[in-house]
């Protein structure tokens, strides 16, 4: 782990400032959501794998997500047997 963000805009920032090669984001955060964060990640580094770590089970959201370009969706209460590296 190379940061931590308290909150969507720090994300972006932290992102901005250490061009990391995966990102980790809850849907829902303050000020910026993971939503959100998700399309401005991918415009400003198209490199970068967005995974999203969540307990929001909700096709509306994975959907918009997988359009947004995210590489990854796992639910928090998801196993170890769920886990893929």
């Amino acid at each position: 782990m190379v940061a931590e963000a308290g909150d969507g805009a720090e994300a972006l920032a932290q992102v901005d400032a250490l061009r990391p090669d995966v990102v980790l984001l809850d849907i829902q955060m303050p000020n910026v959501s993971g939503v959100e964060a998700v399309g401005r990640i991918r415009a400003r580094h198209p490199d970068v794998k967005i995974l999203i770590l969540t307990s929001f089970d909700s096709d509306p959201y994975i959907f918009t997500l997988l359009k947004a370009g995210i590489n990854g969706y796992l639910l928090k209460t998801a196993g170890p047997d769920r886990w893929i590296c």
